[in-house]
């Protein structure tokens, strides 16, 4: 039976999470809607690679990745409700041009 590690999932939630902001401001607005997915593979790749590292098993890391990734991006789509910070960061993202 695989072991979960909780602290990868919170890294990976946390760094995406992270990246994903940094990312919607230089992107077209167009391609924003993308951004989810590309995460979500990354967060695969970087579950395994962790779990590699550590000596952990690989369907673990896979699990971790998939559940970091998909925490990442549902803070992702829950800061575009919340209106104070929708207000601080709005749709350009913490990278927009300020003008």
């Amino acid at each position: 039976m695989p072991v979960v590690q909780s602290e990868h999932i919170i890294f990976i939630a946390g760094l995406f999470e992270i990246l994903a902001q940094a990312l919607k401001g230089p992107f077209p607005e167009q391609y924003r809607q993308y951004i989810p997915y590309v995460m979500l593979a990354l967060g695969l790749f970087l579950g395994l690679g962790l779990a590699m590292y550590y000596g952990g098993e690989p369907v673990a890391g896979l699990f971790e990745g998939f559940f970091g990734a998909a925490s990442a991006m549902g803070f992702y789509k829950l800061a575009e409700k919340i209106p104070v910070v929708n207000a601080a960061f709005g749709s350009r993202g913490w990278v927009g041009d300020s003008g």
